[in-house]
């Protein structure tokens, strides 16, 4: 076979691979159409037009409201809401899925945990339009919920993560960072224990420039001495760099009345 031929031969069977390539590549994915068809779409709305929401279960009643570009929640104290939380409840509501229809005609709701609902959804738009939703109990998968739509018949399924958007409580969405201590800008620090001395530390801005220059001498003691006292810095940074960082782990009382009882009256 001449030189030529084989070359032919090779640019053809490279165009093929390279045809076959593009089509595998771009075909379209049946599996994820079929699955995406199988999914019954129960909610689809304008996320932005939704003005209030409103969840209601037996562990109480949260009303949320649209502010400007921000939520609020009714409660008779301040409360410094996670927003991304709630507008994760908000895409809930806008683009609800169904995982199965359960149940076309069901005869006993009790067995999904929707006779009396574990928790009630429910949407306004602007406008004044609502969307109602009843959420049943977790099924035995563990990773779904059962739930219905006010004006349908059917029981469905939905993802976990819309049951708990449905039947979250106030501090699943309360803001539970506190704030923390920057050591690299510390310029005082001060330790009070209820029996003993207060200790006082401050950044020394009075340093000579040779101190400066080798590091030394950046902080003084002004408590419990009647006079500035020299600190070990060395000792001092070990101090710091045990410093936690906090964050809420639960909201015990916004408004107590009788700090004893937590031992936060001394």
């Amino acid at each position: 076979m001449k030189k030529s031929s084989k070359i032919i031969i090779l640019v053809v069977v490279l165009a093929l691979l390279a045809g076959i390539y593009i089509y595998i590549n771009n075909r379209p994915d049946k599996t994820n159409t079929a699955e995406e068809d199988e999914k019954v779409q129960l909610l689809k709305l304008e996320k932005d037009k939704i003005t209030k929401m409103v969840l209601k279960s037996s562990k109480g009643t949260l009303t949320f409201t649209k502010k400007g570009k921000e939520w609020a929640v009714d409660y008779p104290y301040p409360v410094k809401l996670k927003q991304t939380s709630i507008e994760d409840i908000a895409d809930s509501f806008a683009n609800l899925f169904a995982e199965q229809v359960v149940d076309e005609k069901p005869q006993d709701l009790a067995q999904y945990g929707l006779k009396e609902p574990v928790a009630t959804a429910e949407a306004t738009l602007e406008g004044g339009d609502t969307k109602t939703v009843y959420l049943g109990d977790n099924t035995p998968a563990g990773d779904t919920y059962y739930l219905m739509v006010k004006g349908d018949p059917k029981v469905y399924t939905v993802w976990m993560n819309h049951g708990e958007h449905f039947s979250c409580t106030l501090s699943d969405v309360r803001d539970k960072s506190l704030p923390q201590v920057n050591k690299e800008e510390l310029k005082y620090f001060r330790l009070q224990p209820k029996d003993g001395r207060t200790i006082e530390i401050r950044e020394n801005d009075k340093r000579s420039e040779e101190e400066a220059q080798f590091g030394l001498g950046v902080w003084q003691m002004t408590k419990p001495y009647n006079e500035p006292m020299g600190v070990d810095g060395d000792a001092f940074q070990k101090v710091l760099e045990k410093l936690p960082t906090f964050d809420i782990k639960d909201f015990i009382d916004d408004a107590p009345s009788d700090m004893s009882k937590y031992g936060l009256d001394a």
